[in-house]
């Protein structure tokens, strides 16, 4: 090309580019943007997910059945793992918003499956009571006079407008292992309403209701081997 009209046009339309840069502009003006959105990702503005928090069912404080105070029965009691029905058989926290559907919270757990933490609670309950030269738990395999069988059959905090309670609901089977006798059978039910619609105040309901069952668990096994408890010479 004359030089002369090279200069004219680098001179209308600019400096012409070097060989090769081109090609050297756009994967870099690539890797700019690509940096670009992955540090968008992670700016501010996305909550994080909040922690899980795990929750206890335990025995709480209760007094002896009356009568039976320093006596020392000789009679030994065999507490089953309870069973659960489907749904609670979980160490989620189950709850109901929109009947029959049952949903679980996502953040709030409890420890161990309610079934289990609840033989725990009423080994240590029974144990206390004085009704008992010996209580012991399902694992123990040890020969006992009696067993105590348990169903869990609803645990779950119920939503209701803008409140909400708990619905404990037990059932209670107690069986003389050596005559094959049915002692008592009784279906244990609780409702308890809440301070707040919330899964941690749903969590101390259920405590509440907890506590409630064992107190009455304890009398309904002093009634029941009312006739069968001979004491210790």
């Amino acid at each position: 090309m004359n030089p002369m009209k090279r200069n004219r046009i680098e001179t209308r339309y600019g400096q012409r580019s070097k060989p090769g840069s081109g090609r050297v502009a756009r994967p870099m003006l690539l890797i700019l943007c690509a940096l670009f959105l992955l540090s968008a990702c992670s700016l501010p503005g996305k909550s994080p997910k909040p922690p899980r928090q795990f929750y206890l069912l335990q025995a709480g404080g209760g007094s002896n059945v009356a009568g039976v105070g320093s006596a020392s029965p000789c009679l030994s009691l065999r507490i089953s793992t309870p069973a659960a029905a489907p749904g609670f058989d979980t160490a989620r926290i189950a709850y109901v918003n929109d009947p029959p559907r049952l949903d679980y919270f996502a953040y709030h757990l409890w420890v161990d499956p309610p079934a289990r933490m609840l033989a725990a609670a009423m080994e240590t309950r029974l144990d206390a009571s004085g009704l008992f030269g010996a209580v012991l738990s399902q694992s123990s395999g040890i020969d006992t006079d009696l067993r105590l069988d348990t169903d869990l059959l609803r645990l779950q905090q119920v939503f209701s407008g803008s409140g909400s309670s708990v619905e404990l609901v037990m059932k209670v089977v107690l069986v003389d292992l050596d005559s094959r006798e049915l002692l008592g059978s009784r279906t244990f039910q609780y409702n308890e309403t809440t301070n707040g619609a919330n899964p941690t105040e749903g969590v101390d309901a259920a405590q509440q209701a907890v506590n409630r069952f064992l107190d009455d668990l304890v009398e309904f096994v002093a009634q029941a081997i009312a006739e069968k408890s001979p004491l210790c010479d």
